[in-house]
């Protein structure tokens, strides 16, 4: 019925299965931490890119309207303020850019902190 069967096992054998499973969590762990990250970053990719589409389209009707603006004939200049316009979209870009790819200590995910505990615990199985 309900009967219990043991095992001997090694002492070396159980501690070499024993580092198996606990770098298979390890892992396990790095990749689900990977795949949130990848995650993230792609939904900000997703809203910058759609920022980015607004802006070239507001960008687009400036210089449209500059050109009906411009003489149809003779020089060709291109006005200061549009290029101060368009410097100034590029920066709000990287900036809004860097500082979402910044990763902080302080935010460190309850994955990120498994990681490092089942790190540990392997660093003393090792030294044992």
């Amino acid at each position: 019925m309900n009967e219990s069967l043991h095992v001997k096992i090694e002492r070396e054998d159980a501690v070499t299965v024993k580092k198996y499973i606990l770098t298979s969590e390890k892992d396990l762990l790095e990749t689900i931490r990977y795949t949130r990250n990848y995650n993230l970053l792609r939904k900000q990719e997703l809203i910058l890119k759609e920022k980015m589409q607004k802006e070239l389209a507001n960008i687009h009707a400036l210089v449209q309207a500059i050109e009906a603006n411009l003489p149809k004939e003779g020089l060709h200049y291109q006005d200061t303020e549009e290029k101060a316009q368009k410097s100034a979209i590029t920066q709000k870009i990287t900036k809004s850019t860097k500082k979402r790819t910044q990763v902080t200590e302080k935010h460190k995910s309850e994955v990120e902190r498994q990681i490092d505990d089942i790190r540990e615990r392997l660093a003393a199985l090792n030294t044992e």
